[in-house]
């Protein structure tokens, strides 16, 4: 588990993850974090755009603030 700058305990779950980009054929692994209070995914887009990835529209948007 990881620690604070405190030596106190995260009370976090993280997991590697692969992203694979069907469209330009690229595979990275990243870590992730798992959040039990969510009701889907969400991805930063510059994120997104900095790894090469391609973004795509969709139909009814998917905002979180």
């Amino acid at each position: 588990m990881k620690k604070t700058k405190e030596g106190e305990l995260l009370r976090e779950v993280t997991v590697k993850t692969s992203l694979e980009g069907i469209d330009i054929q690229k595979e990275i692994t990243v870590e992730t974090l798992l959040d039990s209070g969510t009701i889907g995914s969400v991805m930063n887009s510059k994120f997104v755009r900095k790894q090469g990835f391609k973004l795509k529209k969709i139909e009814t948007p998917n905002n979180r603030y």
